[in-house]
């Protein structure tokens, strides 16, 4: 079947092209009634030498981080009223069901070297001289300061941790929680005290809540902008109805259709997918169905106009979807399974888009409803306005060497710039800033100097005894380490532990062999003679592994020294911010390579298809010009290279291959009409410039309410979007043309030169 025949086999075979969407709709129905294929967790087969590491630490030592922090707050703490209300709200919140245990200054047991003492936090009943000694002792215990209380006094820690088989459906407990907290110390008001709830629980429930309020809200006001705009644009309802309906049927086919091959869903598939089928079916959309509207309204009838929209823009649809799909099936080659299933599900994604506009808009415009869209045709605003400024592309043209010249240069040097990018992530950037939770944090990182921690774990020789002065040695050298950096702080260990035993500054050796007065659960937590390990641990703060990196680099560079020094030690560096900033820079990294690679087979695709090297590399500049002055943009404000703007990156190469193809297609075919390139190129102008700029501003409007969101990630998603799709409209109606008229002069002067030689 050739094209022709097939573009009218959408209107003459109705009842073949329902049974196709039938189909597709019952295999997705199908896909929705099995079970979600798991996709949060991946986990390496071959896990490396750090993997391996953390997984024995974890079931050597008690590494579990508490699920939420109580942050109290109060200057009254060494005092009746202060100490009693502490008490009361630990009781109470010790009496929640979903609560496993409480842990705080009172709990902590009394060391010295004779197994008595006085408790660190004295009776509520007691005097002024006697708080002002607990203070003192408090203070300077070892493990209080810069643990469990701020090395000003004012700030409390308290560290939860809940039992997961009592825990609520809901995500209230952690609201319950608070008010339980609060209440308990609202009834001594005299102490002054201030409650606040963080830590990785709460966090991830006020993100999950920001994030589908937010998101609900936004979306619903951009739908109904674009809605307004697009009646405005097509003026007809008929147009926003089809235009704007295939990419939901093509969503909803995709989603199903992904379940029922069994392709894993994750976070990057659940946020990129969306957008890019509602992107790539938008643009199009608005392409086959400005054809089909313009041929209409020039007088050709339903099915003649459908017919050629379909045997000219339809191709170019179909070229989009191959090398878009293509460029996301290249993701397979990444190392990470996350990237690869991301890809897989992109390019199912595209190639169903593609099926639902080719099934679903003809066969639309065909009925009796859909052959109003038309109406109004002669009053568009952008094709009507556009005509007025065809001088705009007769500028570009007469100046085509300038203008391809400043297109290269410029994509050149923005690329350099974008280059500069470094790779971050941080958990507060999924919170509004005015999250309790985040400024939560926030207090944390300045009067704890964070909430989560780092380890290093020292292996001592099998010849050396548990109690070796060595071992101290090495510890104390780590933590004269840590001092030099600043932003690790509070360093705790076993001599921490004896230092709580005695202050005396006593042989090494001796100070070791105190370590059997120490109870044996607080003991095994940082020291086991088993298996020959002892532990540092360390705070760090929510500042971003950008910030880390380098500090982690230098700690892993000097234990290097320190294992030369102490021969037989190994020493090691871990902890989840270690293991979450690696790991998370690879995948940002992986996914960049994927992506240029995706980059590289979408220009051997374009080469292909259009039977030209130097088509395929003229359209480098004008999908790459977005994706690079995004970049430019993100780095010259100092925002860095996160796994949210590496999406938005996806998203770009999708819409910018989209229009380049959509231009790219029409204007060889306005070429072969009559092999002037000059009138083809503003015939090609006029025909697909009014599309692109509907489709500009279509999208342009819907991302730009997000703008606004309180969310970090979701403004920097929206500006991302807004940047490319205005800079790929630039590329596509100001560099492209200047790079095909050269092109295409060179190519016709040397065959008119080749033909008078002969």
């Amino acid at each position: 079947m050739n094209v022709e025949s097939y573009a009218y086999f959408f209107i003459r075979r109705r009842k073949t092209v329902l049974s196709g969407i039938g189909l597709l709709t019952l295999l997705a129905v199908l896909g929705y009634r099995l079970p979600e294929p798991v996709g949060d967790e991946y986990q390496d087969s071959s896990p490396d030498i750090e993997e391996s590491l953390h997984e024995e630490l974890s079931e050597q030592f008690d590494l579990s981080q508490p699920d939420c922090f109580l942050v109290i707050d109060t200057k009254k703490l060494f005092s009746a009223p202060g100490l009693a209300a502490i008490r009361s709200l630990v009781r109470a919140v010790r009496r929640l069901e979903f609560v496993d245990e409480v842990f705080w200054i009172d709990d902590l047991p009394v060391l010295n070297v004779f197994g008595l003492g006085e408790p660190l936090l004295p009776e509520e009943e007691a005097s002024e001289e006697v708080f002002r000694k607990s203070w003192d002792r408090t203070m300077t215990h070892p493990l209080v300061n810069g643990q469990f209380l701020s090395p000003c006094g004012d700030t409390l820690l308290l560290p939860i941790s809940l039992d997961w088989y009592q825990v609520p459906a809901n995500d209230q407990y952690c609201d319950r929680l608070l008010d339980v907290a609060r209440r308990a110390a609202s009834r001594f008001p005299s102490a002054g005290i201030h409650v606040q709830l963080t830590g990785r629980v709460p966090l991830w429930i006020a993100q999950r809540q920001a994030f589908v309020s937010n998101h609900r809200k936004f979306q619903i006001i951009g739908y109904v902008l674009v809605f307004f705009l697009a009646a405005f644009l097509f003026r007809g309802v008929a147009a926003v109805v089809i235009v704007g309906g295939t990419p939901a049927v093509a969503m909803f086919w995709t989603n199903g259709m992904l379940k029922l091959l069994m392709i894993k869903s994750n976070h990057l598939t659940e946020v990129v997918l969306p957008v890019l089928i509602t992107m790539v079916g938008l643009a199009d959309g608005v392409h086959l169905l400005m054809s089909i509207r313009r041929s209409r309204a020039q007088g050709a009838g339903p099915v003649d106009a459908v017919a050629w929209a379909v045997r000219h823009v339809g191709v170019a649809c179909a070229l989009t979807s191959l090398t878009t799909a293509i460029g996301f099936a290249s993701l397979l080659v990444a190392k990470s399974e996350l990237i690869q299933d991301f890809g897989v599900a992109c390019s199912v994604g595209v190639v169903i888009t593609f099926f639902a506009i080719i099934l679903l808009m003809p066969l639309a415009c065909g009925t009796p409803w859909g052959q109003r869209a038309h109406q109004q045709f002669h009053h568009d605003p952008v094709g009507q306005r556009l005509t007025r400024y065809v001088g705009v592309i007769d500028y570009v043209l007469d100046h085509a060497p300038r203008f391809a010249t400043i297109g290269v240069v410029v994509t050149l040097s923005l690329a350099a710039i974008a280059c500069t990018l470094q790779p971050d992530a941080r958990t507060t950037n999924a919170l509004p800033r005015n999250s309790e939770a985040v400024q939560a944090i926030a207090h944390c990182n300045r009067v704890f100097g964070g909430i989560d921690r780092v380890r290093i774990a020292i292996q001592w020789p099998v010849t050396m005894r548990s109690d070796d002065a060595a071992i101290l040695r090495v510890v104390q050298r780590i933590e004269q380490l840590f001092e030099t950096e600043d932003l690790i702080s509070h360093p705790l260990s076993i001599r921490n532990l004896l230092a709580s035993l005695s202050n005396d500054a006593s042989d090494l050796a001796d100070r070791m062999s105190l370590l059997t007065l120490l109870p044996e659960d607080l003991l095994d937590a940082f020291h086991r003679e088993d298996v020959r390990r002892t532990l540092v641990v360390a705070r760090v703060q929510d500042l971003g592994i950008a910030t880390y990196a380098p500090v982690f680099e230098r700690i892993k560079k000097r234990l290097i020294d320190l294992e030369y020094e102490f021969a037989g030690f190994q020493i090691r560096l871990t902890g989840a911010p270690v293991l979450i900033g690696r790991d998370l820079t690879r995948i940002v990294h992986d996914l960049v390579a994927s992506l240029g690679t995706a980059s590289v087979v979408i220009l051997i695709v374009m080469s292909c298809v259009y039977r030209s090297l130097r088509i395929g590399l003229i359209t480098v500049v004008p999908n790459m010009f977005p994706l690079v002055l995004t970049g430019a943009w993100l780095a010259l404000t100092g925002q860095t290279l996160t796994v949210v703007s590496v999406c938005a990156f996806t998203i770009c190469i999708g819409i910018a291959v989209d229009d380049t193809i959509h231009f790219l297609s029409r204007f060889l075919q306005e070429l072969a009409v009559d092999d002037q390139v000059r009138p083809a190129m503003r015939r090609t102008f006029a025909g697909v410039g009014p599309s692109l700029i509907m489709t500009t501003m279509i999208l342009v409007t819907g991302f730009a309410t997000v703008l606004i969101s309180p969310l970090p990630t979701h403004r920097m998603f929206a500006s991302m979007a807004c940047w490319t799709i205005l800079a790929a409209l630039i590329g596509d109606l100001v560099f492209l043309p200047a790079l095909l008229l050269c092109f295409v002069r060179r190519q016709k002067e040397t065959n008119l030169s080749a033909s008078q030689d002969n």
